[in-house]
């Protein structure tokens, strides 16, 4: 579990991570436009590295369709077209030197925060 400061300084990379994109594509996601997760779980690996907090932080970021900070243009533009036809989503974060994924399932039903090494 992170202290404090860290759960604080890993979340404002993740928001502000989320800022960019939302700058970078000039508009904040509308609700309908938003991606359904479905139920949120989170590997014992990810919630003991980041906590609860910032797994969730990350799952919204899933939910805005933010795909990370450490994510290949391909893999972006792929996850943008996943969206529209209904296939698994895969984000990447760089967060404290560690990589994590956030992968939401095809059908939508369940999305996961996990450590790399833990896929």
């Amino acid at each position: 579990m992170p202290t404090p400061e860290k759960e604080s300084e890993l979340i404002g990379i993740i928001m502000t991570t989320c800022l960019n994109d939302f700058k970078n594509k000039n508009e904040v996601p509308k609700l309908e436009d938003r991606l359904p997760l479905g139920d949120v779980a989170i590997t014992a690996g990810a919630q003991e590295a980041l906590g609860d907090k910032v797994c969730l932080h990350l799952a919204f970021a899933q939910n805005a369709t933010v795909w990370g900070n450490d994510i290949e243009q391909t893999d972006s533009i792929e996850n943008d077209l996943s969206v529209k036809n209904g296939n698994r989503i895969v984000s990447s974060w760089m967060l404290d030197g560690e990589g994590y994924f956030v992968i939401t399932e095809h059908d939508r039903s369940v999305t996961t925060v996990m450590r790399k090494e833990e896929y």
